[in-house]
C-alpha cells in the first residue's frame, strides 16, 4: 500500500508542477500587451484542465492514504485553486478590456476611411475651379469655411475616447457632416 501510495503521490506532484507551468505561463502571456484575447482565454481554459487533472490525482492520491497522513499535509489544493481563480478575473477582465479596445480601433478606423476618402476639400475645390464652376474669390471662401469644417469633424474622430461605448459613433459621424456642410451653406 506505501508502494502505491509514493507513486499517486508522484503523479501528483507531476500534475502540480504542470499546473505550475500552464500557470506561469499564462501570468507571462497577461504581461503581453500583444497577445490576443482569444489566446488568453486558450491559455485559460488549459489551465482548467490542468487543475482538473490535478484535482484528479490528488483525489486518488488521498484514498490511498489515512487521514492522518492527509490532515499533515493541509489543503493542497487551496493555493492551485487560488491562483486559478485570480488568473481567471485578470484573464476576463484583459479580454473584456481587449474587446472594447478592438471595437473602438475598428470604429475609429471605418470613420477615418470614411473621412478621408471625401478627399481634402482643396482638392474638391480645385476640381470644381479647373472646371470653371467656381470663381477664384468664391473659390477662397469655400477652402476656408470647408477646411475648417473639414479639420473639426476630422479632429473629433481622431481624438475619441476609447473609454466611451461608440456603437451610434456612425450616426453621430453622419449628423456632424450634415451639421457642418449647413454652416458652409
Amino acid at each position: 500500500m506505501a508502494d502505491e501510495s509514493n507513486r499517486l503521490k508522484k503523479i501528483r506532484k507531476a500534475k502540480l508542477t504542470a499546473f505550475t507551468r500552464k500557470h506561469r505561463s499564462l501570468q507571462s502571456l497577461l504581461s503581453d500587451d500583444s497577445i490576443s484575447s482569444e489566446k488568453l482565454m486558450e491559455a485559460m481554459a488549459e489551465l482548467r484542465d490542468t487543475y482538473k487533472t490535478l484535482e484528479s490525482a490528488h483525489e486518488e492520491y488521498s484514498c490511498s492514504v489515512d487521514e492522518e497522513e492527509l490532515d499533515a499535509e493541509g489543503d493542497y489544493l487551496a493555493d492551485s485553486f487560488n491562483h486559478m481563480e485570480l488568473d481567471d478575473i485578470a484573464v476576463s477582465k484583459r479580454a473584456k478590456m481587449l474587446e472594447g479596445v478592438e471595437k473602438y480601433v475598428e470604429a475609429k478606423a471605418r470613420l477615418e476611411q470614411g473621412i478621408f476618402s471625401f478627399g481634402t476639400p482643396s482638392r474638391i475645390i480645385s476640381d470644381l475651379s479647373s472646371a470653371n464652376e467656381i470663381s477664384l474669390t468664391d473659390m477662397r471662401s469655400e477652402i476656408e469655411k470647408i477646411e475648417v469644417s473639414f479639420n473639426k469633424i476630422k479632429d473629433d474622430i481622431i481624438h475619441l475616447d476609447s473609454s466611451i461605448d461608440h456603437a451610434d459613433l456612425l450616426g453621430r459621424y453622419q449628423s456632424k457632416v450634415v451639421d457642418e456642410y449647413e454652416k458652409c451653406s
